[in-house]
């Protein structure tokens, strides 16, 4: 049975969302965890930042926070997953990450821009900003090739 779909709460001057994942080394479990609205101006608030291509507009992945749904993009799913997986072998640990896909409410275009404007300050203010390339990108293309 699927749950419920997410209510985003409405932001308070510069807020943003930041997602908790739930860790499992095994890739085919759900993607499931809990997002928490801070002030981006708290020195506290530690996080990082995902940054990942959009591809396929197609919302018909599903992550579960706080026991309910949010569809997100295929990248956006596999990149979350495979972060998740990849930090977790590794033993690296992670307690909040911004990703513009599920941090932002993609339906509400009022949102989607003031957030878009915070973005500068969003990755500048992560303690790291990941990058995740496509699954389906050849390494062996001039252009990873030259990274």
């Amino acid at each position: 049975m699927a749950n419920e779909p997410y209510t985003y709460s409405p932001f308070l001057g510069r807020e943003i969302r930041l997602l908790e994942i739930e860790p499992s080394l095994n890739d085919d479990a759900p993607l499931r965890g809990s997002l928490h609205t801070v002030h981006l101006d708290d020195q506290r608030v530690v996080f990082s930042a995902l940054s990942y291509l959009g591809g396929d507009p197609d919302f018909s992945y599903n992550v579960t926070i706080d026991n309910c749904d949010i569809s997100i993009t295929r990248n956006a799913f596999h990149a979350l997953r495979d972060l998740r997986t990849s930090l977790q072998s590794k033993h690296i640990q992670f307690k909040y990450i911004w990703i513009d896909g599920l941090c932002i409410d993609q339906s509400n275009l009022e949102e989607r821009g003031k957030q878009g404007r915070l973005m500068r300050d969003i990755y500048s203010k992560a303690e790291v900003v990941i990058i995740w390339l496509d699954q389906d990108i050849d390494p062996n293309s001039p252009a990873i090739e030259a990274m």
